[in-house]
């Protein structure tokens, strides 16, 4: 539908590539949690070293693994968005 829903939880992902050396990058990952009124909630930062290209055609089982990797991060951020809703709610 052409219609936002007023509840949702939005997950915006920035990739930067960084050349170290001849062989590797550093590849960092940032994770923006937005709430349903367009403000961030919180960040969740992944960064790490690779072999250089390896993200340079499809993500594959690579993506996955990522996601993965910043699920507990993000989940936490929404739960203490939900909490302090509630909390809100009681006030």
């Amino acid at each position: 539908t052409d219609r936002a829903r007023s509840d949702v939880i939005k997950v915006a992902g920035k990739v930067t590539l960084t050349s170290v050396g001849l062989a590797q990058e550093d590849v960092w990952i940032s994770w923006r949690v937005i709430d349903p009124d367009g403000a961030e909630i919180g960040v969740v930062d992944q960064r790490n070293q690779i072999p250089k290209g390896q993200l340079d055609g499809n993500w594959g089982p690579l993506a996955a693994l990522i996601a993965d990797g910043a699920k507990e991060g993000i989940l936490q951020l929404v739960e203490d968005y939900r909490q302090s809703l509630a909390e809100a709610a009681e006030n």
